[in-house]
């Protein structure tokens, strides 16, 4: 018995072209709506930093960003002298950032966002670690690599091969 071959199918043949535009339509929604998500989330980002370098007045410098979450401000410093100042003058501060809120609630309502918070905290995130430029290297003696091999059972080819490989490991020894 012979199998049958299946012959090709017009329906099927469509029924797949449909769903593959039916794909690359959803795809093309999806990437859009994920580019307009990032731009959003970008302006909300950009309005709380304008936001707070405004209320911080003199501590601006130092301040690295900013964000909400859980109905609290947290507010990132580059050094510890920065949160101290904050420290001293919270208060006034804190007052500064309630006054510009007023301001900028109408933008963020636009964005959909609200900029909501009933604590403030404030600390310090540091940049992260990088290492010294000028460093010594350390210098790794390289290994000597002696290869004796006895090739008097091998064939012509087997013995250029050794021999290459060989003269490779030579040269890399060379050069470290």
């Amino acid at each position: 018995m012979q199998k049958e071959q299946k012959e090709f199918d017009p329906l099927i043949y469509q029924r797949y072209l449909k769903k593959q535009q039916e794909f690359k339509l959803f795809q093309s929604i999806g990437e859009k709506s994920a580019l307009k998500n990032l731009k959003t989330k970008l302006k909300q980002r950009q309005i709380i930093h304008n936001y707070i370098t405004q209320s911080l007045e003199d501590l601006s410098k130092g301040f690295r960003y900013a964000r909400i979450e859980q109905q609290t401000l947290k507010i990132f410093f580059t050094h510890t002298s920065y949160l101290k100042a904050f420290k001293i003058q919270e208060n006034y501060y804190t007052n500064n950032l309630r006054a510009h809120f007023l301001e900028t609630k109408k933008m963020l309502e636009s964005l959909n966002y609200s900029l909501l918070f009933t604590r403030i905290l404030a600390s310090v995130r540091e940049k992260t670690y990088q290492k010294p430029h000028n460093a010594p290297k350390t210098i790794i003696p390289p290994i000597t690599i002696n290869i004796d091999f006895n090739t008097q059972n091998l064939s012509d080819f087997t013995k250029e091969q050794f021999l290459k490989l060989k003269q490779t490991l030579e040269k890399h020894q060379k050069r470290s």
